[in-house]
């Protein structure tokens, strides 16, 4: 099976590769999963089980290219993301990885914690091929969960009938500059959606949401942060820290530096006294607060981010607060206030892609597609947007295509 069998049931590929990685034969596990994820690409959990095999190969970057593959498909699967955040943690992006872990529900590991390990049921799955059944497994937690040696694979029961997933094209979206049509700011402007198109897009603005505060966890997102080095100890931050701080007048720049630092390697605490020292230290700068917001963000207080983030735009309206702000009203359910504020940072910023993105993502979520067409496109045209802007660009044309309405 595997490698000579009909490449119509990519499961075959799924099962020798787990056969493969239960051996401990990494690099046979992976030609496996490979084949399968070239035979079906877009099927449940090749992505995730591809992952796991890298992380056990050492293959960081790749098994985080994998496992945001895999939340593409389902941006709420928890094993995936949990799986991701590894894979920054590896990757020195700690910041990220502390946030991904509370959004999973799972505690953040300390240097000597382990990954919990998983309980295995044998579930008998019959293969579509003349070839025998295979026993898989189907993973469900240890109410106390232990250490393994390393990462284990989830078994699925991957021959379950997937749901239909919908495939980006190609098809680029109308070339225009990205300054050259304004953003709708009133969303009376709306596209008139077709009764038969109403169940697509509410599936592709539920998709928009999930993805829009999956990639705006990332500390990079708004592009603010400055430079910082993660690999440095406590004991020289702390020192840096208190060096700044002795220095007259204070040092700001090593403030956010520290600050940076701590972040990025996931010390909340140190990070949110030298943000909140350099917001001390500038009153008049909107840096400090700003990124003392981002802290709590990452340490999953929202209402305290919320606030630092206002009292960064009350010392200076920068169109990275308001986007902060925007991602933050949407965490907590309120999309209406949260498509306003993101509105606020394109006008104040129209060549600020982060924010087209935001609000073009929030436009989709509100069902305004005028206002998704012109922000999705301008984020991609201006270039740095997130890997799905395209996706979603060419499903709000097909949106407004089947409704037979102009969105321009």
């Amino acid at each position: 099976m595997g490698e000579t069998d009909d490449r119509r049931y990519p499961w075959n590929f799924v099962a020798l590769g787990q056969l493969y990685e239960r051996q401990g034969k990494q690099e046979l596990a992976d030609e496996q999963l490979r084949a399968a994820s070239a035979a079906a690409p877009h099927q449940a959990f090749i992505h995730y089980d591809l992952g796991v095999v890298e992380m056990e190969e050492g293959l960081y970057a790749a098994a985080l290219a994998d496992f945001e593959a895999e939340l593409k498909r389902s941006p709420t699967y928890r094993p995936a993301m949990v799986g991701r955040a590894e894979a920054l943690e590896k990757l020195g992006r700690k910041g990220e990885a502390v946030a991904l872990y509370q959004r999973a529900g799972v505690q953040a590991p300390t240097r000597t914690a382990k990954r919990p390990k998983l309980a295995l049921k044998p579930v008998v799955q019959p293969s579509p091929s003349p070839s025998p059944s295979v026993a898989l497994a189907v993973a469900s937690p240890l109410p106390s969960p232990t250490r393994t040696a390393r990462p284990k694979i989830v078994h699925h029961r991957v021959l379950a009938t997937p749901q239909p997933v919908a495939v980006a094209q190609a098809t680029p979206g109308p070339v225009r500059p990205p300054w050259a049509t304004p953003p709708p700011s009133n969303p009376s402007s709306a596209v008139a959606v077709a009764p038969q198109t109403n169940t697509k897009l509410t599936e592709v603005s539920s998709d928009a949401r999930n993805y829009l505060l999956d990639v705006g966890q990332d500390l990079g997102f708004t592009r603010a942060l400055p430079s910082g080095e993660p690999s440095e100890s406590t004991a020289v931050l702390r020192s840096d820290l208190t060096d700044a701080l002795a220095k007259r007048p204070v040092d700001v720049s090593q403030l956010l530096y520290v600050g940076t630092s701590a972040l990025l390697s996931g010390r909340i605490e140190l990070a949110s006294a030298a943000f909140n020292a350099a917001g001390d230290a500038a009153p008049h700068d909107w840096r400090g607060p700003y990124f003392a917001g981002l802290t709590a963000q990452a340490g999953g207080d929202s209402s305290q981010a919320q606030s630092y983030f206002r009292s960064s735009i009350v010392r200076e309206p920068r169109a990275e607060a308001y986007t902060s702000l925007a991602l933050v009203y949407l965490q907590n359910g309120d999309s209406s206030s949260a498509a306003g504020y993101a509105r606020r940072a394109v006008e104040m910023t129209p060549s600020y892609e982060p924010g087209r993105f935001v609000a073009g993502m929030l436009d989709l979520i509100q069902s305004d597609l005028r206002g998704a067409e012109v922000n999705l496109t301008a984020a991609k045209d201006l270039g740095g947007a997130p890997a799905r802007t395209a996706y979603f660009l060419t499903e709000v044309h097909d949106i407004v295509g089947a409704s037979g309405v102009s969105g321009g």
